[in-house]
């Protein structure tokens, strides 16, 4: 399944790259997008790169609240 149809990214691609970015402490949608290698055209994607980074960050954001 893609979750960038402009780029071509698969799920399996940018969850990599999600986690990636994630365990950088730098979770922004603009570095998924360089960490894949690509630049966003039409923007779709953006949500759902926006969910998936909240969704890596969540267990992050629930240890230091401890």
């Amino acid at each position: 399944m893609f979750v960038c149809n402009c780029n071509g990214v698969r799920m399996r691609d940018m969850s990599a790259a999600v986690d990636h970015v994630a365990g950088c402490g730098a979770p922004t949608v603009a570095a998924v997008y360089a960490q894949c290698g690509v630049a966003p055209k039409c923007g779709r994607c953006k949500v759902d790169i926006q969910r998936m980074l909240d969704d890596a960050m969540r267990p992050a954001q629930a240890m230091a609240a401890e």
